[in-house]
């Protein structure tokens, strides 16, 4: 009788503990799935974490940029303010604009005076040195032309300033030097083209809105042309 017991109670603890080993390896597993889930979790929140950081920096980088390039800006501005001879290139701006030059040159070696006119349209200071950008109408003898000069040199002496012309090519006429003084609504100085040379000198005054339209008229027709 006894030894039925065992026979019959033995296969049923064998049964239990397949049972309860089952039980724990499922526990383990689960415990796995929540420690990898949970490291997972950690590492996107440190992944976020640095992005954030990222940004943050990205962000205070673009806002530095900006300073400086709007402190650059402004204090390009305060130069350009602080600059003694700014006044003197606004009011030279606006003095030249829309002038006539009626007067004469010499020719060294030669008797007599010969006719000569200018008649610029607009004057503007570059950024470059003591570059300025005129667009005039030059006419004497035979010559007869409207157009942008190219960038040329006016210098001041004191608060007078001075057409400074070395070697400049002008379409249309050759190469030039030059030295002309701006005075008082009068012009003078000397002028070299090759081995020819010379004075002028003579009057500047303000055209009339009608002058003003031909000579742009005049440029109109000779950029077409």
């Amino acid at each position: 009788m006894v030894l039925s017991l065992v026979a019959l109670t033995l296969p049923l603890c064998c049964c239990r503990s397949g049972i309860a080993q089952d039980l724990l390896n499922a526990a383990d597993q689960q415990r796995l799935r929540l420690a990898l889930i949970k490291n997972t979790e950690d590492r996107l929140a440190e992944q976020e974490k640095q992005l954030d950081e990222l940004r943050s920096t990205q962000l205070k980088l673009k806002q530095s940029l900006s300073k400086l390039l709007s402190a650059g800006g402004i204090e390009k501005e305060k130069e350009k303010a602080e600059d003694p001879k700014t006044e003197l290139y606004d009011r030279l701006e606006t003095y030249l604009s829309g002038t006539k030059w009626t007067g004469n040159f010499l020719m060294d070696g030669k008797d007599g005076l010969i006719k000569e006119r200018y008649e610029i349209l607009s004057a503007k200071k570059s950024e470059f040195g003591d570059k300025w950008n005129l667009v005039a109408r030059i006419k004497y003898g035979d010559h007869d032309a409207t157009l942008p000069l190219p960038p040329m040199d006016i210098k001041f002496a004191g608060k007078t300033p001075v057409i400074t012309v070395d070697g400049l090519f002008f379409p249309g006429f050759g190469t030039f030097d030059a030295r002309v003084v701006i005075r008082k609504g009068k012009y003078a100085g000397t002028w070299q083209h090759g081995e020819v040379g010379g004075h002028l000198f003579g009057t500047i005054e303000k055209m009339t809105d009608e002058e003003i339209q031909a000579v742009k008229t005049l440029l109109k027709k000779q950029k077409i042309d």
